[in-house]
């Protein structure tokens, strides 16, 4: 076996055999699903397995035109993470609609035309990748392996966002903050009726009066990276220097201070920051300002490992997961009990009414109310089985009775209107200022994505400055390895 520069390892062995061996049960792997992917090599559609081994998830792809076989660690995964839900997709969620043959080579930069994306106009976010400069080297940065492209272009951003409405735009990088034409870009997006969030390192941020630039063009809503609350685990994932550092913290109290909206996000990696997970919650406990927590499983897709990390490093989600319920004392179940509960109002209300456009959600979301002294569960954990069974079966009016005191009914129907934990109705909301949204899920970056057919629910529109579309599938599905670029 040998490795190639984007960490795809060749087999010898043809990817039916493999297949063969998992169904025959003549191995301790088991085959999560098959689709198709693009060739690491030629680029054309090739075969491609999820396969879970040892509790590690691998794509395994076979191109039959240069006789090679691909295999690519994706993330740690837990036995429980593999469980299947039941789900409908409603009609009016955007999906792609072709499946690509083997053999095929891409025609256009637009994916989302080449793959037939319907329903765009109810996609959760679209992205633009306003610039592929940035101001830090961080170890674990999957854009590392991206090409370099010019910085995307006003008159293009303007095209971009006015085919959208109430959609909340990401202003992504490299770091977008590089941009000495950020606030008007931010108030391009935002008079085109849309929401911008900012995704950055926070470096730039530390200085007050160019985040009060920010602010005055129209941003509220701050997506902050942030691997830890204390310098050295910060030094060892990011790279960064003491003084570096400071200034992040100094960005992140600029922020409370003025009043953003901020999501923390924070990459976790096994043995050097996954104690930051309670002080995060903690932290956030005496921050209202802090709307989201994040917490990211290392995923080997980019720079990781010729940064020294490898699989010691990675931490399933439900591994997180744990960390957080342990800390707020709660069922190590509450997680997965949001996910079902969740499908099942889509479920059973997209049964009802086609009328009823409910958004897209993302998995692996928990809601906590605020308290004085902390937070609670939104729904208690019985509650909430009792109204997912209910739903399931059709019964709900006979349960919600029970629960239909004045502290629950808000909250339940406030969930039931805004159940799409990512819509932009979100961004307007009070409905967040009195709960904590904690999210634990993969990133995986553009290096690795399966074409699975028409049942892909796509989340999100990419936009590069070279016109180059590509698409991001929604990990909505429990299947481990979705919600990764098309690229």
């Amino acid at each position: 076996m040998k490795q190639d520069i984007m960490h795809n390892v060749l087999l010898e062995e043809p990817l039916e055999d493999i297949k063969q061996g998992l169904t025959a049960g003549e191995s301790k792997e088991k085959l999560i699903y098959s689709g198709r992917s693009f060739c690491p090599s030629c680029e054309r559609v090739i075969k491609a397995n999820l396969i879970s081994r040892d509790n590690f998830i691998y794509i395994v792809k076979e191109c039959h035109f240069e006789h090679k076989v691909f295999e690519n660690l994706i993330q740690k995964i837990s036995p429980n993470e593999l469980n299947e839900i039941k789900t409908k997709i409603p009609a009016h969620w955007p999906v792609i609609t072709k499946k690509l043959p083997l053999g095929y080579i891409r025609k256009t930069n637009n994916h989302s035309e080449e793959l037939g994306v319907k329903n765009i106009k109810n996609l959760v976010f679209a992205v633009l990748l306003l610039t592929n400069r940035c101001n830090l080297g961080c170890k674990i940065c999957f854009q590392k392996t991206a090409h370099f492209r010019k910085d995307m272009e006003l008159a293009q951003i303007k095209q971009i966002v006015k085919n959208f409405k109430k959609m909340l735009i990401v202003l992504f990088g490299g770091e977008p903050t590089l941009r000495d034409d950020l606030p008007e870009i931010i108030s391009l997006v935002k008079k085109s009726g849309n929401f911008p969030i900012l995704f950055t390192n926070g470096l730039k941020l530390s200085d007050r009066k160019y985040l009060a630039k920010l602010k005055k063009a129209g941003l509220k809503t701050v997506f902050f990276t942030l691997d830890s609350l204390s310098y050295n685990p910060e030094a060892v994932i990011r790279g960064i220097n003491e003084h570096c550092y400071e200034k992040k913290i100094k960005a992140l109290e600029n922020l409370i201070a003025d009043k953003f909206n901020i999501r923390i996000n924070a990459t976790i990696l096994k043995g050097i920051n996954e104690n930051q997970v309670p002080l995060f919650i903690k932290y956030a406990s005496d921050h209202p300002e802090i709307s989201e927590l994040f917490f990211r499983p290392l995923c080997l897709t980019g720079n990781e490992e010729w940064n020294g990390f490898n699989k010691s490093h990675l931490l399933s989600p439900s591994e997180i997961m744990n960390s957080a319920c342990r800390y707020l004392q709660i069922d190590e179940d509450y997680f997965f009990a949001w996910d079902k509960f969740k499908w099942a109002i889509v479920n059973y209300l997209s049964d009802k009414s086609t009328l009823l456009k409910l958004p897209q959600f993302s998995p692996g979301q928990i809601y906590l109310k605020r308290e004085k002294n902390g937070f609670v569960p939104l729904f208690d954990l019985g509650i909430m089985r009792d109204l997912t069974e209910a739903l399931e079966n059709n019964k709900i009016y006979n349960k919600l009775y029970k629960i239909a005191k004045p502290k629950n009914i808000g909250y339940i129907l406030e969930l039931f209107k805004r159940i799409a934990a990512r819509s932009a109705s979100m961004e307007s909301s009070d409905f967040m200022k009195t709960v904590l949204r904690i999210s634990v899920r993969p990133l995986i970056g553009e290096s690795l994505y399966m074409l699975p057919g028409s049942e892909s629910i796509v989340d999100n529109l990419k936009y590069f400055s070279d016109g180059k579309v590509s698409v991001g599938f929604n990990n909505s599905l429990p299947r481990p390895g979705m919600g990764v670029f098309f690229e």
